[in-house]
């Protein structure tokens, strides 16, 4: 089992490597968007999964980040994600009430 994970933007092949005495997976993303955090340009996979994360991380964003966000999401795909989890998590909890 790999200690780091490795995500890269650039073609890289992608499987198991050692990396300074390390287990890693390389893995590659087609997509990058970039999101402004603290006055930084981030790259992020997914910018409506990463809002949900800051949401469940209770990571409080700053007005402005907060702003270009919300103007860079597409405003359908939050609540598809978010009705797949509640799927997920009744049927979860079905299984967890049998037993």
């Amino acid at each position: 089992m790999p200690n780091l994970a490795v995500i890269t933007s650039t073609k890289a092949k992608p499987g198991i490597r050692d990396l300074m005495g390390t287990r890693a997976i390389i893995m590659g993303i087609s997509k990058i968007e970039y999101m402004k955090y603290k006055g930084i340009f981030v790259p992020v996979f997914d910018v409506e999964k990463t809002l949900i994360d800051f949401a469940y991380c209770k990571i409080v964003l700053s007005k402005e980040d907060l702003g270009s966000l919300i103007r860079a999401i597409d405003k359908r795909k939050p609540n598809k994600y978010l009705k797949r989890c509640r799927k997920a998590l009744n049927a979860l909890y079905e299984i967890t009430a049998i037993n």
